[in-house]
């Protein structure tokens, strides 16, 4: 009995996803970050305190140095006035989505498997030297997922970094583990097979 095939692009679409939201996403359930962070010097210990112990306090989420799967950064600077006292914080927090090359390859290798006159029919000669290029990129790629800007006073650092980690979690992360329950359930219904008439 021949399996009944997903449409191309539902298919691509479905191993883009997996791929680039989270490379590890049908076999694992921590979410792994690295903390990236240019602050002065006079609050950077509290800082990455505050936000490593924010990031521990989620259940699904490892702070990593190598192999991450997401990188916050974080810049901030202390504010002064024209005389000189100090009067608030300034963060910028980027929220990137790392990902190795290979994992591009990883797609189109999956979606040759699945039928590889389809993967050659649909990429004309611009797209294939692109991915090309992409695969051969030796540094680990990335897509900036958030840029935020925020503010505060000089005793808010604490609050300041508490919100950060949880705007990451709701408005990335969140996302994050949909993907892989949506990911997960797909690959079961794949793994079960088509149903009987």
């Amino acid at each position: 009995m021949a399996m009944n095939k997903l449409p191309f692009h539902t298919l691509f679409i479905s191993f883009f996803v997996l791929f680039l939201v989270d490379s590890n996403a049908l076999s694992q359930d921590i979410i792994k970050v690295k903390l990236d962070i240019n602050v002065e010097q006079s609050i950077q210990s509290e800082t990455i305190s505050y936000l490593s112990r924010e990031l521990r306090s989620i259940k699904d989420v490892t702070i990593v140095e190598k192999g991450a799967d997401w990188c916050l950064q974080v810049v901030a600077r202390e504010l002064y006035t024209v005389g000189g006292r100090k009067v608030g914080i300034v963060f910028s927090v980027n929220a990137l989505r790392l990902f190795e090359s290979d994992q591009i390859l990883g797609i189109f290798k999956a979606l040759a498997l699945y039928d590889e006159r389809v993967v050659v029919r649909e990429l004309n000669a611009k797209q294939a030297e692109l991915l090309y290029s992409i695969a051969s990129t030796p540094v680990p790629l990335c897509k900036v997922f958030s840029h935020t800007v925020l503010s505060g006073g000089s005793e808010d650092l604490q609050s300041l970094c508490r919100r950060i980690v949880a705007d990451f979690d709701a408005n990335q992360l969140e996302l994050v583990r949909k993907l892989l329950s949506e990911g997960q359930e797909l690959l079961r219904k794949i793994q079960q097979g088509p149903k009987s008439p």
